[in-house]
């Protein structure tokens, strides 16, 4: 990531700011991210979402 930030030409102060932020971003797992997506599909979409079948 500091190769990247290196290539933009921002100054020391200003990549410090953009650690600082990205820093600060939750890391989710794809299976979250899937579970969140789902359930902006439904509430937007209106259906129901299907039950989940466990398997254990």
């Amino acid at each position: 990531m500091i190769g990247k930030l290196d290539a933009m030409g921002d100054s020391i102060q200003v990549r410090n700011q953009y650690v600082k932020i990205l820093n600060k971003v939750p890391v989710l797992s794809i299976d979250m991210i899937q579970q969140y997506a789902a359930m902006l599909y439904y509430t937007v979409m209106g259906n129901e979402a299907p039950e989940r079948k466990s398997v254990f």
